[in-house]
């Protein structure tokens, strides 16, 4: 339901607006008969629109106006106003009104005319709010993820302040939902809610099901709104002392594809809440998930990274990352101590650069198996050539890790030193040969003492060999190595422990944390406390150790528990590793993999990877900034589906010979591509294959952008052959000289001289000069000029080929202004005829003077800043100069500043519309009216001023004894006329009703011929408002055509066209020239039949008199209505509009009469004396 605010100080008409507009019960109306009411109205209550009258006592509509917008409220508003208000229109609309409507007319098509723009006023209101709701979401959501970086729970909060703002809400809340959608957890509420709850430990989970209302969003699986909270509803469940009053509610669910994620509560808006504020808190709570969602991927991530950081590094095996061309990609510390390669050194290295050579073939054979996928992983043990040339026996263990086609993107291996298994195993085999020889022997005599004593010498040769073993590991192993007790009390250190610590073994202390670096102290101990609670081992504990002089290094720390043969633990083995150099080398690594992101990243250019599919692996996000893609738009797709379909075969021509080529040398080519938006845009690609020219893997590249470059010189080149083209198409002589010589002439200079370019090039200029004192002088005068500004000119006289003389300007300009002997290039015109032309203007000058001196009143033409130029004698006298000092004076020291201010400010305004202006000033209790014209170059520019002054003070008081009666006049026509169609329209509503209520014939018969007879008196007020009119402005200079578009806008001219021939033609007539105008096009569609055209035209008789010309191609006029066509009673319907025509140009002396042929169309002339019409020849 619609609010409308209607205000009007007739009472009838009141009533019946209100009636036609309730009809259709999609209005509700409200009455006011004054604006002052209807102000205190609107500090009562709200309103959707108002709609005013413009004449009413006290405060008019305007007013009315102006004191709604000074209150703040952008309400629509609608002027429903009588006939004749134009101005009061244009004042409405650009004070802010919706719309003007005319009161009059058919009241049915009035009052359906007023409804829809009532219509559109408030649907174009609520259309601009949703805008600003939009724009302020937008923003908000631009603040967000310019914010994403920050705390989930500021990010909630704010996203929560913005939904509050959009809606007009006062609280708000964001509770999350576990993945059952079982139990909501509340984790952010508004400011005003956390101020005015007073609940005390209120709980942060709570189960779906028992939830209230607010918990319905959920088990409804959609948006719920609660505009009435006291309403009886059985889904509340009330709530707890203290909570914040809830008078309104709506709960938006955030959904995560099926899953509801989120849930977004506001409440206590001052007015409903409807699908609007749904829509914007869906999409702004929306965002803000997809902002969260992308912070727990990106914290997922990170820790992903942690664990394979921390499992990579384990010092119990190496672990190797290598490419499916056997190149070593990455490898643990652990590996890199077993090859004795660092990583640097292995990244050089394929792995089977490091495989005896007798071993490769066997190995490659299994490879191929598992590259195929012919085995999902395998287990094998192979040899290794250590960097220092020893061969060591190893486990190795591969899996390949496949990408999206299939196949393997790289291959991770587990590796693990076995040569020292091996060896033993080999002691073992012949150790166990040589037992069984002694042991058949001693069977022989004696089994059972042999027996054992077999097993004793076993035993003992057993734990020699472990003891010898142990202690060639302690003494050579690259760790140090610790035992304590049960109680952590170090019982044997290793002989390297002073290497790793600076202390010797007496100097070593008995608790082992003492160097542990003091920040890691803590934490160290709560591990090796856990190991020693639980009696289980545990590996890679890095931490901060510090060595005896105070020296800060990384250590690795293995814990093992030393059992005895029944499993009991007799202590702990520690085993730390020195892993300062290795520590070192990840953070150059990681400083290096930053910075090269950050620069693939930022550079201008896309750099991206392509396989030997020309498919793009890798694109970089410069992309988005080039072209517009999203990266993942363009990763996974070729290449050639950006370039333009005519050019993919070449596009993909060359990348396959650049793959096929031998050498794989770079390939750089320019392409043109597609960008996201469709634009078409030139690139340079540069192309090269990685590593060792292997082109199977494909190859990488970079794209940059070079459109711009290939428009800047597409625009050299035309502007080249634009400047050749001026050369050689110039109206003046152009050329080159060196040191007086020429070197270069145009056309130009040929034609004015009569010389060929041949008689010309490489002769002195002095063969153009009549002697050699004028070849000097122009010398002298222009070069000192030029070299000093730059351009140097100069008036001088050639002799042509013939021996005729002619005068030129020449203008030099030097091409390289620091040397002086560097060529000049000079331009040179023919100024013979602008000589003969100047002298004849001097003569011209003291025609003028006469002429101006002969004018009775003051005038005086003066340059746009004021200074005199010349002055009439009239104009002297008044100011008291003297005629022969006058020139040059400044025109404001003459006359008082405000006369000067005016006279400013109208020179400004003549300057900008180039046109005369006409002002009044008062001096000395006389009026003086000043015209100030421009006068304009042949460029169109105001270069001068001529104004004349003229005292009209008698005419002024007579003019002002008039306009007095004629407000008066003016006034009380207006009332009556606005109370009269007031009264028209009421009584034409009020039958439009009855017609509706009422089938009698007869009764029907009398209202139509009431509702003529208003016509008939609402025509005749239209008619006085108008002739009113005519001749109270005084008449001024109209552009013709303008006022026929006007007038033709006006109208509807279905098929019809306006022909105008009268472009610059001014005619100083009565300011309701328009009107003329509007009245014969009004009257030629009305009345012509089925025309197409209507023409204007005029032509200049040898009388000096215009001829102004309106034909159309109708019916024409019959002869015997031509006579009478401009009387009063004259028409189909009514004279009044020609009738009018008449009287408009009687005003300015203008006539007019109807000359057409019946049958052919209608030709009105209206006939223009001498010095009321001008000509813009231009």
């Amino acid at each position: 339901m619609i609010s409308v605010l209607l205000v009007d100080d007739e009472p009838a008409l009141l009533d019946i607006t209100q009636i036609f507009l309730e009809k259709e019960g999609k209005m509700s109306v409200t009455l006011s008969e004054s604006a002052k009411d209807a102000l205190a109205l609107l500090g009562e209550r709200s309103f959707d629109i108002i709609i005013s009258d413009y004449e009413m006592p006290q405060m008019n509509g305007i007013e009315l106006l102006k004191a709604v917008k000074s209150q703040g409220l952008e309400i629509p508003f609608i002027i429903f106003t009588g006939r004749g208000r134009e101005h009061v229109a244009i004042e409405a609309l650009n004070l802010g009104a919706s719309f003007y409507l005319q009161k009059g007319g058919d009241p049915k098509s009035q009052f359906a005319e007023l409804r829809n723009m009532i219509m559109q006023a408030v649907q174009r209101k609520k259309a601009e709010a949703e805008v600003l709701l939009n724009q302020a979401r937008l923003q908000a959501m631009i603040d967000l993820h310019q914010k994403s970086g920050g705390d989930i729970h500021d990010l909630c909060t704010y996203a929560m302040e913005k939904a509050i703002e959009l809606t007009g809400s006062t609280l708000g809340y964001i509770a999350f939902l576990n993945e059952e959608e079982t139990v909501l957890s509340m984790y952010a509420w508004s400011k005003s809610a956390l101020e005015a709850c007073r609940v005390r430990d209120a709980p942060r989970e709570y189960p779906v099901e028992k939830t209230g209302l607010w918990g319905e969003p959920v088990r409804q699986r959609r948006p719920v709104i609660t505009n009435n909270y006291k309403a009886p509803n059985l889904a509340k469940r009330g709530y707890p002392e203290g909570h914040v009053k809830v008078i309104r509610h709506m709960g938006v669910p955030v959904m995560d594809g099926t899953r509801i994620v989120m849930l977004s509560g506001l409440g206590n808006k001052a007015t409903e809440y409807t699908d609007d504020d749904i829509r914007q808190v869906t999409h702004l709570m929306g965002g803000l998930w997809q902002i969260l969602k992308r912070k727990r991927i990106e914290t997922e991530l990170v820790e992903s990274e942690k664990k394979f950081r921390s499992y990579f590094e384990l010092p119990l095996v190496g672990i190797a990352i290598l490419s499916p061309d056997h190149h070593w990609i990455m490898a643990n510390q652990k590996l890199c101590q077993m090859l004795g390669y660092s990583m640097d050194e292995l990244k050089t290295l394929k792995s089977t650069d490091i495989t005896p050579e007798e071993d490769v073939e066997k190995e490659l054979l299994e490879y191929q198996k598992l590259l195929s996928g012919g085995k999902e992983s395998h287990t094998l043990e192979k040899r290794y050539v250590r960097k220092d040339g020893r061969i060591i026996n190893v486990e190795l263990s591969t899996v390949p890790v496949r990408g999206g086609n299939g196949n393997p993107d790289y291959f991770v291996a587990l590796i693990q030193d076995i040569s020292s298994l091996k060896h033993a195993k080999e002691e073992l085999e012949v150790s166990n040969q040589h037992m069984a020889a002694t042991l058949e022997e001693l069977r022989a005599t004696q089994d059972s003492m042999n027996e054992y004593c077999h097993r004793l010498e076993r035993e003992e040769l057993a734990l020699r060999q472990s003891e010898e073993r142990f202690r060639t590991m302690v003494e050579s192993a690259p760790a140090m190595l610790v035992i304590t007790d049960m109680r952590g009390v170090i019982t044997y250190s290793g002989p390297n422990v002073q290497k790793f610590t600076g202390y010797t073994k007496d100097e070593f202390p008995a608790e082992g944390l003492s160097l542990v670096h003091p920040d890691d102290r803590d934490c160290i101990k709560k591990i090796v406390g856990k190991v020693f609670e639980d009696q289980k081992g545990v590996g890679n504990i890095e931490f901060r150790s510090v060595r005896k002089n105070g020296e800060v290094w990384h250590a690795s720390s293995s814990i093992e528990p030393l059992r005895d043969p029944q499993g009991a633990i007799l202590g702990y083995l520690i085993q730390t590793m020195d892993i300062t150099s290795r520590k070192s080398a990840e953070e150059a690594l990681k400083e290096s993999e930053e910075k090269y992101r950050e620069l693939v990243e930022n550079i201008d250019e896309v750099v991206f990877s392509l396989n030997s599919q020309g498919i793009i692996t890798y694109v970089s996000p410069a992309v988005t900034r080039s072209l517009g893609y999203e990266i993942a738009e363009v990763k996974d797709h070729r290449i050639t589906e950006f370039v333009l379909p005519e050019d993919i075969q070449g596009v993909q021509d060359g990348f396959e010979r650049f793959l096929g080529a031998e050498g794989r040398e770079p390939l750089t080519a320019d392409w043109r591509v597609k960008t996201r938006t469709g634009d078409i845009r030139w690139v340079r690609v540069a192309l090269r294959v990685p590593g060792a020219n292997d082109s199977s893997s494909g190859c990488t590249g970079t794209l940059m952008d070079i459109h711009d470059q290939r428009r800047a010189l597409e625009d050299l080149r035309d502007r080249e052959a634009l400047l050749q083209g001026i050369f050689r198409a110039a109206p003046i002589g152009i050329g080159l000289v060196q040191d007086r010589v020429i070197s270069w002439v145009n056309n130009g200079i040929t034609a004015m001289t009569g010389h060929s370019r041949e008689q010309l090039v490489g002769k002195s200029a002095r063969m153009l000069y009549q002697s050699d004192e004028e070849f000097f002088r122009v010398g002298k005068e222009k070069y000192p000029k030029m070299w000093e500004n730059g351009v140097g000119s100069v008036e001088s006289r050639w002799v042509r080929s013939d021996g005729s003389v002619i005068d030129v300007l020449i203008s030099s300009s030097p091409l390289n202004p620091d040397d002086h002997h560097s060529p000049v290039i000079f331009t040179v015109s023919d100024i013979t005829d602008t000589k003969r032309i100047e002298a004849g203007l001097v003569e011209s000058e003291v025609l003028l003077r006469s002429f101006i001196d002969a004018i009775p009143e003051p005038a005086h033409l003066m340059n746009p800043d004021g200074r005199i130029i010349s002055a009439n004698a009239a104009f002297c006298s008044r100011y008291s100069v003297n005629e022969k000092e006058v020139a040059g004076l400044n025109v404001y020291t003459l006359v008082d500043g405000a006369l000067g201010n005016t006279i400013s400010a109208s020179i400004e305004e003549v300057k900008s519309t180039k046109k005369e202006i006409r002002f009044e000033k008062t001096l000395d209790d006389r009026v003086l009216v000043f015209d100030v014209y421009p006068i304009q170059d042949i460029g169109g520019n105001v270069t001068r001023i001529a104004v004349f002054s003229f005292d009209i003070t008698d005419h002024k008081r007579s003019q002002d004894v008039l306009s007095l009666l004629n407000k008066k006049l003016s006034l009380l026509s207006r009332i009556t006329r606005h109370d009269a169609l007031n009264t028209i329209t009421s009584l034409n509503g009020y039958l439009e009703r009855m017609k509706t209520q009422t089938d009698d014939p007869l009764l029907l018969t009398y209202i139509h011929k009431e509702e003529r007879g208003i016509d008939t008196m609402r025509n005749l007020l239209a008619f006085t408002e108008s002739y009113q009119n005519v001749g109270m402005a005084s008449p001024a200079w109209q552009d013709v055509s303008s006022a026929i578009r006007r007038s033709a806008e006006l109208q509807d001219l279905n098929n019809v066209t306006i022909y105008m021939e009268c472009e610059g033609l001014e005619l100083h007539a009565d300011p309701m020239l328009e009107k003329v105008f509007f009245s014969l096009i009004e009257n030629a569609t009305r009345y012509g039949g089925s025309l197409s055209r209507i023409s204007f035209s005029y032509k200049e008789d040898n009388n000096g008199e215009l001829l102004l010309i309106c034909e159309d191609d109708g019916a024409g006029v019959p002869p015997d209505r031509k006579d009478s066509l401009f009387t009063l009673d004259a028409g189909q319907n009514s004279g009044y509009g020609l009738f009018l025509v008449r009287e408009i140009l009687a005003v300015a002396g203008f006539s007019i009469k109807e000359t057409g042929v019946p049958g052919k169309g209608a030709r009105f002339e209206i006939r223009v004396p001498a010095g009321s019409f001008r000509i813009s020849r231009s």
